[in-house]
């Protein structure tokens, strides 16, 4: 399935908007740790989003490790200027 997914990156939090292509939407909020990071990608292969466009904005540094890692597990990333 592809899914679409908007995170809002902050230095503690991720705030996470997923949009399904039964045009349904999931919202949750992960840490912005390595356990958080763990906790986003179990979260989409529960909603079966294998597949998922992610984007997000540039926010200093807060947002290049979760982008790095969404992209090392096969998800298009892309990193918008505000």
């Amino acid at each position: 399935m592809t899914a679409c997914l908007g995170l809002d990156i902050a230095k503690t939090k991720m705030d996470a908007a997923l949009l399904l292509e039964n045009g349904k939407y999931k919202t949750k909020v992960f840490a912005n740790t390595t356990k958080g990071f763990t906790a986003l990608q179990a979260w989409l292969a529960a909603h079966r989003a294998a597949q998922t466009s992610v984007c997000m904005e540039a926010t200093g540094i807060y947002h290049e490790t979760v982008a790095a890692c969404l992209y090392d597990n096969g998800h298009t990333v892309s990193v918008v200027n505000p």
